[in-house]
């Protein structure tokens, strides 16, 4: 996105043919950037039974933006003129890219096993392995409770937002890392996930 705003502010200062093509073709590229991103994101960081819903929502704000962008850009050029207009689409697209930047989740929200020991004798800590009842069956950390993470989101609803939670699944990084992004989204702000999972424990 901020690709995208560079070359949007750089249009109404170009006279020359090829820059002009140049900044068409880093918009471009921008764009195509946009999506694949947002999808990796989403697969990454939404439970599968919320992930239409997500889109659902980002289509809502996306076309919104398309009517409202439309009007205060129309209004703008009414009054400022059409480089006005250019330069306030290049900005906000910019300032979006910015802000997409900073609020974006982290994708290494873990603790290593070390650290996570010293959380176990705590009050409100839970540890939550998203594994199936088979291989929660075979081993699993001391205190751990087994909530598949197909039942997460109905069983989460009655815990309390002020728990420290710790998702686990067997080497890290898949269901537990999904897991712990599903509880962020839910209000839980003290989330992480076990690096290594159990496999690392052991």
């Amino acid at each position: 996105m901020v690709l995208q705003g560079v070359a949007i502010l750089g249009l109404p200062f170009m006279h020359a043919q090829g820059a002009y093509i140049a900044l068409s073709a880093a918009l471009g590229l921008g764009t195509a950037l946009v999506y694949p991103t947002f999808l990796a994101v989403l697969a990454a960081h939404t439970h599968p039974q919320q992930r239409s819903e997500a889109v659902g929502v980002f289509r809502l704000w996306r076309d919104l933006g398309y009517a409202i962008g439309a009007l205060a850009t129309g209004l703008i050029a009414d009054r400022f003129g059409i480089t006005a207009s250019i330069l306030a689409i290049g900005g906000v697209t910019v300032l979006s890219g910015i802000v997409v930047w900073l609020r974006m989740p982290s994708e290494r929200k873990c603790l290593e096993p070390e650290d996570v020991k010293p959380l176990l004798v705590k009050p409100n800590v839970r540890v939550v392995d998203v594994r199936s009842p088979e291989e929660y069956a075979s081993g699993h950390l001391p205190d751990a409770i087994n909530v598949p993470l197909a039942e997460l989101l109905e069983r989460a609803r009655s815990w309390s937002p002020k728990e420290r939670i710790i998702t686990v699944c067997a080497k890290g990084g898949g269901r537990s890392a999904q897991a712990a992004q599903v509880l962020r989204d839910m209000g839980f702000g003290r989330t992480w996930w076990l690096c290594g999972g159990t496999v690392g424990w052991r």
